[in-house]
């Protein structure tokens, strides 16, 4: 079996709307491997191979599907490798 549980951990209020709920869940097993395959099957999807997390809506709702091994700095981490590759980019090469 690919995914054994979903845990939620984090609830509250939409900030926009009252009615709704945001809410954040780890799953039990890294699904990083079938991020791509599902990239494939789920029509409005975007998946960054670099970060790797997958990106989709449902309805009205914003999924995002990301690998356990990122941490509270995984953004910020991924932000700063792309930062640093486009200055390398940018520079000026040397003769």
């Amino acid at each position: 079996m690919l995914l054994r549980d979903i845990n939620i951990t984090f609830m509250e209020p939409c900030v926009a709307d009252k009615e709704k709920i945001r809410l954040k869940a780890e799953l039990s097993d890294n699904i990083t491997e079938v991020m791509p395959y599902l990239n494939t099957v789920i029509g409005n999807a975007i998946f960054n191979k670099d970060a790797p997390l997958l990106t989709f809506t449902k309805e009205f709702r914003l999924i995002v599907l990301y690998s356990p091994r990122r941490n509270d700095n995984g953004f910020r981490h991924f932000a700063q490798k792309k930062k640093t590759s486009l200055r390398q980019e940018a520079s000026p090469k040397a003769p």
